[in-house]
């Protein structure tokens, strides 16, 4: 993945000090891997990393640093020249190393984005004779596979390329080392890009793994926006999965920005950079929320300076794909360079997308499946606050995704304003009559969701009928607003009262209930 020159992790309001963790266990020989003190986790969905730029010592700090979160490594010991020839740097001690520790090695090849070096190595001369020598020198340094990242040659060879795969996947396969490849991203076919040399369909039959890059949506030489919008790689990620098997693709994720000084050169950018830049020039790091993304703007000596940057929360919300499409797991170019916070929380995400704070919350599986759907997300700084009283203007918003809402009309309160970032969803709530302002022309947006509104929203939306007593709970009267409302939602269970019989309506509803209440409703069909 030699297209982007230095990786990121991000920006973080604060730098994070690291406690450095002593590798285990001594060097051993190739025939000892997969020993007993393993780093590598555990889950169904795999994490692999490539390494580029450091030696043997930067590789195993940075894998240290990431202990227990990754299962494999691709290493950077092979190239190709603009003959087409094979350079080989191969690093035995760091293949041990990882080895030693539960780790997989496979190296990988690149032509370092070189169109003159991809198409001489997929001429019909040369395709036999380089596989056999990368065959070979997988099976000599006792690496468990080979990683294939040619990236811009021409379309011409996109057939040859396909060959070229074929030649390697049949002998590697043959001695039990695996065969993975990186591609373009792409999200339609003939773009008229580098993406049409790949054959994704053909690919991903001879491949065991294939690494889409989803990254490089703006890229060194165009004009400045993120390296990975959200949108974007979800568009990836989609159109992807319908030529590759979910089960062979594995999404590629940026750990690295892009710095575009007077809108040119959007040279890499990494973590520990970007911080410096942003206290050095007292430049604030925004939050780009639809693009999903962070951004950092500054005028420096040199001009006016543009950073777009991923951190922990950005890399999870696209990490989220992985479970949505059902995919094997993701790959990130490249390894030291990102925020170091992802680390915290990486695998409990990866597998089953609980935030730090909802690994043993009781409400985990509802507010993960929520996150799954789309319907909630965590904020920038990675966490869900399950806890948190959740607001009139945030209720309505996640309800009306729900529902699929119909478009609203226009809405006249005064603490609505135009450019309010709920209104649309405000709107659209009260025009299917589910909602209400609270008086004198104010919405009370900011002020929190009450268990008895809840309920009333949900009676009207879906129609219910009590069909048990009026008033289950003490202290819900018969004469209350919301009696007959809440007696219809708790004879469903979607709500319940409390061990003192009460039901507490003037409560205010948490975004953990909230998350359960809505996975409650899903059988529930809606009218909208």
């Amino acid at each position: 993945m030699t297209t982007r020159a230095c990786l990121i992790g991000f920006l973080c309001f604060c730098l994070i000090s690291l406690s450095i963790l002593t590798p285990l266990g001594a060097f051993r020989g190739p025939d000892q891997a997969w020993a007993d003190a393993s780093w590598a986790p555990q889950g169904e969905k795999e994490a692999f990393v490539y390494l580029y730029d450091g030696d043997r010592s930067a590789y195993q700090q940075q894998l240290t640093e990431s202990r227990g979160n990754i299962n494999g490594v691709f290493l950077p010991w092979l190239e190709v020249s603009k003959e087409g020839r094979l350079t080989t740097n191969a690093d035995p001690e760091l293949l041990r190393w990882l080895h030693s520790n539960g780790l997989k090695g496979a190296p990988f090849l690149t032509n370092n984005f070189d169109r003159t070096a991809g198409d001489a190595a997929l001429s019909p001369q040369r395709i036999a004779s380089l596989a056999a020598e990368l065959v070979a020198f997988v099976d000599e340094t006792g690496a468990d596979g080979l990683n294939i990242d040619l990236e811009n040659f021409s379309v011409t060879r996109r057939d040859a390329y396909v060959a070229f795969l074929q030649a390697l996947a049949r002998p590697l396969h043959a001695k039990g080392k695996t065969l993975s490849v990186a591609v373009a991203p792409a999200t339609r076919a003939n773009t008229g890009d580098w993406s049409d040399a790949y054959d994704y369909r053909a690919i991903g039959a001879t491949a065991d793994k294939v690494i889409v890059m989803a990254y490089d949506e703006h890229w060194a030489t165009s004009l400045p926006g993120p390296v990975a919008s959200i949108g974007w790689v979800e568009n990836v990620t989609r159109y992807m999965s319908t030529l590759i098997a979910p089960e062979k693709l594995i999404l590629g994720i940026p750990f690295y920005g892009r710095q575009w000084v007077n809108g040119k050169n959007g040279n890499g950018v990494g973590y520990k950079r970007a911080l410096r830049l942003s206290a050095e020039y007292g430049a604030p790091i925004e939050w780009i929320a639809d693009q999903g993304a962070f951004r950092l703007r500054y005028w420096g000596s040199n001009g006016q300076n543009e950073l777009w940057l991923d951190n922990m929360a950005s890399l999870q919300a696209k990490m989220r794909l992985v479970q949505v499409y059902n995919l094997a797991g993701v790959a990130a170019w490249r390894l030291g360079l990102e925020d170091p916070q992802l680390w915290n929380n990486f695998q409990p995400w990866l597998q089953e997308l609980k935030f730090s704070d909802t690994k043993y919350h009781w409400a985990t599986k509802e507010i993960s499946e929520m996150v799954k759907q789309g319907l909630l997300s965590g904020s920038p700084d990675g966490k869900f606050d399950p806890d948190r009283k959740i607001t009139r203007a945030e209720a309505i918003q996640l309800i009306a995704r729900h529902l699929n809402l119909p478009a609203g009309s226009s809405i006249f309160f005064r603490d609505v304003p135009n450019d309010y970032w709920a209104r649309e969803a405000i709107s659209r709530a009260v025009k299917a009559g589910l909602i209400n302002g609270r008086g004198e022309g104010f919405f009370a947006p900011n002020e929190t969701m009450t268990r008895a509104e809840l309920a009333l929203l949900l009676q009207r939306a879906y129609s219910l009928q009590n069909t048990g007593s009026v008033s289950p709970f003490w202290d819900v009267p018969s004469t209350h607003y919301a009696a007959q409302a809440i007696a219809a939602l708790t004879s469903r269970r979607w709500l319940t009262g409390f061990s003192d019989g009460s039901f507490q309506p003037d409560q205010a509803m948490t975004r953990a209930q909230l998350a359960v209440l809505l996975k409650r409703t899903e059988p529930t069909i809606s009218l909208y």
